[in-house]
C-alpha cells in the first residue's frame, strides 16, 4: 500500500514538472505573440524623432524629450522627422522617416 502511495506520488510530481517545465513553455511560445519592448534602449527602434541640428552624417535629435547624439547616411535639416534604425551604445542610427515628414 505505501509502495502504491509513493509510487503515485513520484508520478504527479514527474507529471506536474514535465507539464510546468516543458508543455506550458513551448505552448507559450507557439501560441504567444512576439512582443515589442516596452522599456529600455529597445523601446526607441522604430520610434520618429525630430532633427535639432545635423552637419554632415551626424547631428542631435530630439526623441520623447531628451537629445540624443544621432548619425545617419542622410544628411538632414533641422525641424525634420527621423527614424531610430538602430541605438550604438548612447548614439542613435537614424534614416528618413516613411510615414510623412512633419515640420
Amino acid at each position: 500500500m505505501i509502495e502504491k502511495t509513493i509510487i503515485t506520488v513520484v508520478a504527479l510530481f514527474l507529471l506536474y514538472e514535465l507539464l510546468e517545465h516543458v508543455i506550458l513553455p513551448l505552448a507559450g511560445k507557439s501560441f504567444g505573440k512576439k512582443r515589442t519592448a516596452k522599456s529600455g534602449s529597445e523601446s526607441l527602434i522604430g520610434k520618429p524623432a525630430e532633427v535639432v541640428e545635423w552637419k554632415g552624417k551626424t547631428g542631435m535629435v530630439r526623441l520623447n524629450g531628451e537629445y540624443w547624439q544621432a548619425f545617419g547616411k542622410g544628411s538632414f535639416t533641422v525641424g525634420k522627422t527621423v527614424k531610430v534604425d538602430k541605438i550604438h551604445g548612447l548614439k542613435l542610427s537614424v534614416t528618413a522617416y516613411e510615414n510623412g515628414n512633419s515640420k
